[in-house]
């Protein structure tokens, strides 16, 4: 019978970064949604992996803690995923890296998502209204998928 390795997790990071056009149509909507004015940034969340699994392997599905993470890309050294809204490190920080292929029994990677982006001064908010280009500046997304 075939036993399905799972990625060997060794870290996980958040990076803000620059948003491209195509992202400026999801945080629109979340700025109107929630009737609010975060800074246009978007949240990249990458997973480490020591054993990046081929492309035929990625049958498996993430989760933090019980949140179903519905779509993941690769880069170099593991998966990343995107996000748009800042509430989602306000309430996923801490959450543990897990996976699953059938939805009921899960592998802990041992890692929890970090609550804020690595690339931002300690003092800054996720909630601040001010632009990113008071802030910093920011990577863009393929600096950051590099490596």
């Amino acid at each position: 019978m075939f036993e399905f390795i799972y990625p060997q997790v060794t870290s996980v990071e958040v990076i803000a970064t620059q948003p491209k056009i195509v992202d400026m149509r999801n945080i629109s909507y979340i700025q109107e949604r929630d009737n609010s004015n975060y800074p246009e940034i978007v949240y990249m969340i990458k997973i480490y992996m020591d054993n990046q699994p081929s492309i035929s392997d990625l049958g498996f599905d993430i989760y933090l803690n019980d949140y179903r993470i519905q779509k993941y890309g690769r880069f170099p050294r593991g998966i990343y995923i995107k996000i748009w809204n800042p509430n989602f490190l306000s309430e996923y920080g801490g959450a543990e890296v897990r996976f699953t292929r059938d939805g009921n029994s899960f592998h802990d990677s041992g890692q929890n998502l970090p609550d804020t982006p690595s690339n931002l001064a300690p003092s800054f908010s996720l909630f601040s209204t001010e632009s990113v280009e008071d802030m910093q500046e920011l990577p863009t997304q393929e600096e950051v998928l590099e490596n």
